[in-house]
């Protein structure tokens, strides 16, 4: 895409990318970077940032979305007008509802959901003076949420309404938010979706193992699945640029091959989303 001048109409655009050290995070921080934008790149350690540092146009700066700290101290890291943020950080926790720690629901909800709001939350004045951007990398089980993954789910629909209420709270100000909504994307967290799979079920306790022993056959067979539409994270960061760039830009960016089927299945009838879940992942209608 052509380079953009910043939204003030003075030298290049600035944008904060969060969890830009690895994956999807940086294939979008370095794209922008290479199409002319000042990028702040979140990353978590010392090593990561002397990494990024080797790439032209990419400030990094320590950011753990989780750690209060590191919030706290964003607003002076960041340059006085911030023409975008894109809220790229998260972790995916996996298993079936019962047996899952809590511990583990809490952190899904820390990281995808409150790390989120908080991060948006200290760059918004920044924000605020460049009538700047907010994207959100959200997903279709922000929209329908899958069996097996119920606390990533739940993150993901927590993220899809703070987006749809800050789109309205911030239209005053001439502020933009956009979703992201990808299906399944290559990167080193789904590149081992059947190890994740076993490690989760050796966390489940013995009596759940054996409750829910076709329930986990069946999601080998749901990751094959998705593993068969996964997009990579070129086309992500093709409908990132497009939010930030676009002069009208949509409230939502479905993206991928498989993305458009798993969104609509909201609209169907639940007896038959359940059916085709049940078809998808081998969950028995009955044991």
């Amino acid at each position: 895409m052509a380079n953009d001048v910043s939204s003030s109409g003075e030298g290049k655009r600035t944008v904060l990318v969060t969890g830009a050290a690895r994956g999807l995070g940086k294939t979008i921080a370095l794209q922008l970077a290479r199409n002319g934008w000042d990028v702040y790149a979140g990353v978590r350690t010392d090593e990561d940032a002397t990494q990024m540092r080797e790439h032209r146009n990419v400030t990094p700066i320590q950011l753990d979305i989780t750690n209060s700290d590191h919030i706290a101290k964003l607003p002076g890291q960041l340059p006085e007008r911030l023409d975008a943020l894109v809220n790229n950080a998260g972790v995916a926790v996996g298993g079936v509802v019962e047996s899952l720690e809590i511990e583990d629901l809490r952190w899904q909800l820390e990281v995808n959901v409150v790390g989120g709001t908080a991060v948006t939350q200290a760059a918004l004045p920044a924000i605020r003076r460049a009538q700047g951007r907010i994207v959100f990398i959200s997903s279709t089980s922000g929209r329908v949420a899958t069996p097996g993954l119920g606390a990533y789910g739940a993150s993901k629909f927590a993220l899809e309404a703070i987006g749809d209420c800050l789109r309205n709270e911030l239209r005053p100000w001439g502020i933009k938010v956009s979703l992201i909504e990808p299906g399944q994307i290559d990167t080193d967290m789904s590149k081992d979706s059947h190890e994740q799979h076993d490690e989760n079920v050796a966390k489940m306790k013995p009596e759940h193992q054996v409750l829910y022993a076709k329930h986990i056959q069946g999601m080998h067979k749901a990751i094959n699945l998705m593993d068969g539409v996964i997009s990579s994270p070129e086309q992500i960061t093709v409908a990132v640029e497009r939010a930030l760039n676009d002069k009208k830009p949509r409230p939502r960016y479905l993206v991928g091959k498989g993305s458009r089927a798993h969104a609509y299945m909201r609209v169907f009838p639940s007896a038959l989303s359940d059916a085709l879940f049940s078809k998808a992942t081998g969950i028995p209608k009955t044991l």
